[in-house]
């Protein structure tokens, strides 16, 4: 079981005062939650949540990120913004990111300000200033150990099952993948 999902479910115990199985009850039977790749997921996704999955599936099949990839994800993150913090739709979003080429290409650039986002200045050959880079990746450096010690062949592997499981995820029509 993930670390987190046990706190979570050992905090709702404590929390309630009752028994961890009753927890798993409720979140089963009355939730309509199961545990898929040690994850608690809706039992029944939507149809919406069906095509999304279908069509994420699809765009990332043979797929290359670059700026019209972010493009799509801008979007995206707008739409989401708007739908989950809806008195935050007002605001404007502030955006901090690196020098990459692709995250400076005129089409980014174009989306961001069409956005009505704010983008956040970042001086060139400064990843000592990028949150990413000193706050999330010293974490990441540390985990990296296990990464290291296995061959490229078991992460190409890995990406090649990905490949199946988005096309499993099509044929399934977006249901989950066992």
């Amino acid at each position: 079981m993930n670390y987190s999902i046990k706190f979570k479910l050992n905090e709702m115990v404590d929390t309630l005062k009752i028994s961890i199985e009753r927890v798993h009850h409720i979140i089963h039977e009355h939730l309509g939650m199961r545990k898929l790749c040690a994850k608690w997921v809706p039992r029944e996704l939507t149809f919406d949540k069906k095509q999304r999955r279908v069509d994420d599936s699809e765009q990332c099949l043979g797929r290359s990120i670059n700026s019209d990839y972010y493009i799509v994800l801008f979007d995206r993150l707008k739409d989401e913004l708007a739908e989950k913090w809806r008195h935050l739709k007002k605001k404007k979003v502030l955006l901090h990111q690196d020098n990459t080429p692709c995250h400076k290409s005129v089409k980014r650039m174009a989306k961001i300000n069409e956005l009505g986002f704010e983008l956040l200045p970042h001086p060139p050959y400064s990843p000592d200033l990028a949150p990413s880079y000193y706050f999330l990746f010293s974490n990441l450096k540390r985990m990296l150990a296990y990464f290291e010690a296995n061959d490229k062949s078991y992460y190409k592997n890995g990406i090649k099952k990905l490949e199946g499981r988005y096309n499993q995820c099509i044929t399934l029509k977006g249901s989950y993948v066992e």
